[in-house]
């Protein structure tokens, strides 16, 4: 798929939208244009896991999940949604001064 033809599904996706849809949308596009590239990443962070690496994280996790040292995902969704607001307002008011 080209650019132009990118750009063009796009657009008419976005004219499908609710403005609730519009603003995850806008804040998503805002948080993707303050990460760093890819190039920015030194080549040791973008090494692939050993699955002696994968099972080891997994067997942590496990752990966790039985000591009751996890979160629900409605609790993480909440979490995030929270800090999503605060970086929009922080956003709002960088614009503003």
């Amino acid at each position: 798929m080209t650019a132009l033809e990118l750009r063009t599904s796009i657009a008419a996706d976005l004219e499908q939208m609710s403005l609730e849809m519009l603003e995850n949308v806008s804040r998503y596009v805002k948080r993707l244009r303050r990460r760093p590239r890819a190039s920015h990443y030194d080549e040791e962070s973008l090494k692939p896991y050993t699955m002696e690496e994968i099972d080891a994280m997994i067997d942590e996790s496990e752990r966790q999940i039985a000591a009751g040292l996890c979160q629900d995902n409605e609790d993480v969704f909440h979490e995030l949604q929270e800090e999503l607001e605060q970086e929009e307002l922080a956003l709002s008011y960088a614009e503003a001064v």
